[in-house]
């Protein structure tokens, strides 16, 4: 077969895996031609990694996992980077620590002693350590109900907030409803507690106590949902 000029040859461009090129081995050495296909190519490039730079890619797949220096997993996202991408886990964090929480807890009822004791009313409420700076507000409003009851009944309701796992607690300023004798029912006691600014230490407790005094009758106390917002500073 005579020579041809590269340029010559007649151009294939419908390439099949089993198609062959021709390639020098051992250029350094003893330079010999020898063949190779498609598909060995294909393997070999296959496994070999590589540095693309400047490469657009199309719809690519990525499979099990990300690396890299534009690749971050920061939870607070303290880069602040407008061309780099962030670990799902990252992301969920950052969220979690910058989001307003807030909890409820369903009624629950206390019959009042004759002695001015603080009872729990309901379970604690327990919100897992948000790791940052917050706000704390809590709400409710109390039922204090009856049948015939004297002069002397009174209630009392109030919040406390623990930021240390229920080790401590800040105690609400306590709410008073004074009921001057006769038949009555229903009657709001309502009570709030807040916490600004402060870094807990560990979960955040929310409870709400309540007590009472009677002569007669047989007063009690129900609360209503209780409210709890904690938002990141």
């Amino acid at each position: 077969m005579a020579d041809t000029k590269i340029n010559d040859l007649v151009a294939l461009t419908t390439p099949v895996l089993a198609d062959v090129v021709a390639i020098v081995d051992d250029t350094t050495g003893t330079p010999v031609t020898k063949k190779i296909s498609l598909t060995t190519l294909d393997t070999h490039f296959s496994a070999t990694t590589q540095t693309l730079t400047n490469k657009t890619l199309t719809s690519p797949v990525l499979d099990t996992s990300l690396s890299g220096t534009a690749f971050l997993d920061e939870d607070a996202m303290g880069s602040d980077s407008a061309t780099k991408v962030a670990s799902q886990q990252s992301i969920k964090k950052y969220v979690d620590n910058n989001s307003a929480i807030m909890r409820g807890q369903t009624p629950a009822t206390v019959t009042l002693a004759s002695t001015l004791t603080y009872e729990q009313a309901g379970t604690t409420i327990v919100i897992t350590d948000p790791g940052v700076a917050v706000d704390i507000f809590v709400s409710y409003t109390g039922i204090f109900y009856s049948g015939n009851v004297d002069a002397n009944t009174n209630a009392y309701s109030r919040c406390s907030i623990s930021v240390d796992g229920g080790s401590n607690w800040t105690v609400g300023q306590a709410t008073n409803v004074h009921v001057s004798g006769g038949v009555f029912d229903k009657t709001a006691v309502p009570a709030s507690q807040a916490l600004n600014n402060t870094t807990p230490s560990g979960d955040i407790h929310v409870k709400v106590e309540v007590q009472g005094t009677k002569s007669s009758g047989s007063p009690g106390f129900y609360t209503q949902t209780i409210n709890v917002i904690v938002v990141p500073r």
